[in-house]
């Protein structure tokens, strides 16, 4: 995959992460907090999988960013987040 076909698949990855999100219920009253992830997987216009992509989860009410990196599946997670949207 040539570095402009990996470029543009990452406006596709954004799109898939929008569409991917799974907020996880709450822990348990012992915790008294709430928390989600959010998991999906980088994947170029062929469908194979993309690794070592940065993606960033940023929390649009506080600002609040974590970065995270695709693994040898181009999987990738964001677990105990906050909760609020997230670009």
């Amino acid at each position: 995959m040539n570095l402009g076909t990996r470029i543009r698949s990452l406006g596709s990855v954004a799109a898939s992460v929008a569409a991917m999100v799974l907020l996880a219920g709450p822990l348990g009253a012992q915790q008294g907090s709430t928390t989600g992830a959010i998991a999906g997987r980088a994947l170029d216009n062929a469908g194979a999988p993309i690794t070592g992509v940065e993606i960033t989860a940023t929390n649009v009410e506080t600002g609040v960013t974590r970065l995270t990196v695709t693994n040898e599946r181009g999987r990738f997670t964001f677990a105990l987040l906050q909760p609020g949207s997230y670009t």
